[in-house]
C-alpha cells in the first residue's frame, strides 16, 4: 500500500471535523454546498460547527 493510498483513506474518514465560519457569507454557492456536504459526512465521531450570526442555509 503506497503513501497515496494511506493519505486518501485518511482524508476520506476523519474522527473529528471542525467547520470554522460556517455562515452564509462563507458558504453560499452550490460549490460551497458540496464542500459542506463532504466535510459533514466525513466526521466519524464528532462534528463541531462554528459560525457568526446565522449558520449557512445549507446547514439548516
Amino acid at each position: 500500500m503506497g503513501s497515496e493510498s494511506i493519505e486518501r483513506e485518511y482524508l476520506e474518514e476523519m474522527l473529528a471535523v471542525v467547520l470554522l465560519d460556517a455562515d452564509g457569507r462563507q458558504y453560499a454557492s452550490e460549490v460551497d454546498r458540496n464542500l459542506l456536504y463532504v466535510a459533514v459526512t466525513r466526521a466519524m465521531h464528532a462534528l463541531t460547527v462554528l459560525y457568526r450570526d446565522e449558520p449557512s442555509p445549507f446547514l439548516r
